[in-house]
């Protein structure tokens, strides 16, 4: 009986504790902290839970509150107890300098990715890291690098568009083309990095596709965010659970094992025999186990999580700058913080001054910045006449201010091949599919940005941009 009171009150004891330690965190936030003296709401430097309300509760909304914090408080505010969220234009170069400066990413920005995403480079919190393992993939998607796989860019794009015009032949219902998009990039990257391709453009239909399931797996960023061993949960669910809640997240987990299967096969080959793993596969990963990097960035979970990020970066954000030809896309829609560790941030605007300690994250959104009518005139309309002075020149000015692919050393090491892709795909759909493409059911409403999903999403009863081939 007395054993019994007093685990009870140890666990009491243990209760108060708790409380009282989560009391004193939250009032050293608002009065102590280095950030009190920037604005924003006294429930955001509180807690990080305000903004898991906003994205978890209501679902990817809290990009949507940082822009009203910013209409309400001025160029930077605080929105977390940790973070900064700035919406200066002329302060990206601060933010997002080049590689003459070191910036680190934030740790709690990461977590939405799980574990194994921290061994690729794009996980990389530490700038040195980052530089290592962005080194060693860097050539294999410069403007060079791109150029010599442009037959294969060129062999799916028609391949796409056989299989789009095929469709008219055979009488077929209107479909989201969106996922023909995803398809396409899908089997250049995985082909690229591999050596042979997953073969989405092969099956019937164009699902499904990885483009759905890693939609499936980022939708889940808020919660991993606040509770990061939920990814580790998901990514080691047996397919067979995971198709009872979602064919998608079955799709995804299947995808996540398939990664490693390619891996262990390529490093199999490379042991058994080196010249036909490097010369005969011609793939990223077959030449990174031939690079200079240290043993241990070449083990199966490394590369596996770098084969992860690349194809899941080479399929949706680069779908979605191939879909900024008949809408406004934003690439990442949520915010990129960077952290300065060497030295403090001096800013200074039009009517505000603040001193940003070294150490503390903060970033801009595209969505945001891309919304700014001082920058932008007439925003949310599609206007590629912005970009051209009356003498029909570039406005290359403005090309500082458009972070569809991020800005700074951290830049999206997949740009060029994005690029690539949109105009030999574009040009295609033109000349071939275009002309007997026709809307079908979709509005405005369809394609327009409703929520954060790190992913720009649309709202959730949208179908897509659904077409039908004449």
């Amino acid at each position: 009986m007395f054993e019994s009171m007093i685990s009870w009150q140890s666990i009491a004891a243990v209760f108060i504790l708790w409380i009282v330690y989560h009391i004193l965190v939250a009032l050293y936030r608002v009065t102590y902290h280095p950030l009190t003296a920037f604005p924003g709401p006294k429930l955001a430097a509180l807690s990080y839970k305000y903004e898991f309300y906003f994205d978890g509760i209501l679902g990817g909304q809290y990009t949507a509150e940082i822009s009203r914090m910013h209409e309400k408080y001025g160029p930077i505010v605080r929105i977390n107890p940790e973070e900064l969220h700035c919406n200066d234009p002329g302060f990206v170069d601060q933010i997002y300098p080049g590689g003459g400066e070191r910036r680190d990413k934030s740790a709690y920005h990461v977590a939405q990715f799980g574990a194994a995403v921290s061994l690729a480079g794009i996980g990389s919190v530490h700038h040195n890291l980052h530089r290592l393992r962005r080194g060693a993939l860097n050539r294999f998607f410069s403007k060079a690098a791109i150029v010599k796989i442009e037959p294969l860019v060129h062999t799916l794009a028609q391949k796409l568009c056989d299989k789009l015009l095929a469709r008219s032949k055979d009488g077929r219902p209107a479909f989201n083309i969106s996922m023909a998009y995803s398809c396409f990039t899908t089997d250049i990257i995985t082909r690229y990095c591999f050596g042979q391709s997953y073969g989405y453009l092969d099956q019937e239909e164009f699902e499904p596709n990885l483009g759905q399931a890693i939609v499936t797996s980022v939708a889940a960023g808020a919660f991993v965010k606040q509770w990061p061993f939920l990814f580790t949960i998901m990514d080691s669910t047996p397919d067979y659970v995971a198709k009872l809640f979602s064919a998608n997240l079955k799709e995804f987990i299947v995808y996540q094992a398939n990664l490693r299967k390619h891996v262990k096969k390529i490093k199999r080959m490379y042991i058994e025999d080196k010249k036909k793993a490097i010369e005969g596969d011609k793939s990223i990963f077959g030449e990174l186990l031939e690079s200079s990097l240290p043993e241990n960035e070449k083990t199966v979970e490394r590369l596996g999580a770098e084969s992860s990020v690349l194809i899941g970066a080479g399929t949706e954000t680069t779908n979605a700058v191939i879909l900024e030809s008949i809408r406004l896309s934003y690439g990442a829609a949520t915010r990129l913080p960077r952290v300065s560790p060497d030295k403090d941030l001096y800013y200074k605007g039009l009517s505000h001054e603040y001193i940003i300690p070294k150490g503390t994250p903060v970033g801009m959104t595209s969505v945001i910045m891309h919304a700014n009518e001082a920058i932008f005139p007439q925003a949310a309309l599609f206007m590629p006449e912005r970009w051209l002075r009356d003498d029909g020149t570039r406005r290359t000015e403005l090309e500082k201010y458009l972070m569809s692919f991020s800005k700074g050393s951290r830049i999206c090491l997949g740009m060029n091949l994005a690029y690539c892709e949109l105009y030999i795909l574009l040009a295609a759909l033109v000349l071939k599919v275009f002309p007997r493409l026709k809307l079908f059911e979709t509005t405005v409403e369809d394609v327009e940005f409703h929520h954060d999903m790190f992913l720009p999403m649309t709202k959730p009863e949208s179908l897509g941009v659904r077409v039908l081939i004449e």
